[in-house]
């Protein structure tokens, strides 16, 4: 079961936001069909979820005619699938001022895609009909402080793996406008001892022109865990999460 922590908002029914664990059955929440195509529709919540001590990822994301800063970002389970329509050719550019059509490939129809295959540079969707891309996506890790997490090398996703350094986040608040805590101070060591090389995952390895074709392993720590929520929307099966509203699947 996919989820998100309990501050993530939910685009609710009647435009407004509310965070996904005092989200009650019978309330409204805005759906897209599930193949990705058509227009937001307010849908029913007909069941709710929450699962204790879950493994969560991080995703950040900017919008694709803006910067590449991080615009909103997500503590979110691995297998959580959003729904991806493309991707930016060059992510070198996102540091440029991207048009739709500039240097970007859009599928046929989109496609549902987990968070832990997420790839620096796809494109997603949000309820007004703007495009997202993906800046940055990789795991939280535990730290020694209390109710904290350590993401290696923060929000940067170049060579992230080998990284000794990294920043202090807390997954579980929110500022006024729905963005995770992460410190800005990325110089952080992790005093948490490091896997055996037998138990690091390999992941997608970036340089500073996107991905690089391989996967590698590196350095990682046990991961940090935390209390996650889910939502069973009616008919679509689908809801737009964070302030900005980006289309997310309800597993179900």
């Amino acid at each position: 079961m996919g989820c998100f922590v309990g501050g993530t908002l939910v685009k609710t029914g009647d435009g407004y936001w509310k965070p996904i664990k005092d989200i009650q059955v019978g309330d409204m929440v805005m759906s897209m069909p599930e193949n990705g195509i058509g227009k937001p529709v307010p849908k029913r919540v007909i069941n709710t979820f929450q699962y204790e001590n879950k493994e969560i990822w991080y995703v950040g994301t900017t919008r694709l005619d803006n910067s590449g800063f991080i615009t909103e970002n997500f503590a979110v389970t691995p297998n959580h699938p959003f729904m991806v329509y493309g991707y930016v050719n060059n992510t070198t550019k996102f540091f440029d001022y991207l048009e739709r059509d500039d240097g970007t490939t859009y599928y046929d129809e989109p496609r549902w895609t987990r968070v832990d295959q997420l790839r620096m540079g796809d494109i997603l969707i949000n309820s007004s009909g703007n495009y997202y891309v993906v800046a940055c996506v990789k795991p939280f890790y535990k730290s020694k402080l209390d109710k904290y997490a350590w993401l290696q090398r923060g929000q940067i996703m170049g060579g992230w793996q080998g990284s000794l350094e990294g920043a202090i986040a807390n997954p579980n608040s929110f500022d006024l406008f729905g963005q995770i805590y992460i410190s800005d101070n990325h110089t952080r060591t992790n005093e948490i001892e490091p896997l055996p090389e037998n138990e690091v995952m390999a992941t997608p390895y970036y340089n500073r022109d996107g991905f690089t074709g391989t996967m590698v392993k590196g350095i990682a720590y046990p991961a940090y865990t935390t209390t996650v929520y889910n939502i069973e929307v009616e008919d679509y099966h689908t809801y737009f999460a964070g302030r900005t509203g980006i289309l997310v699947h309800d597993m179900h």
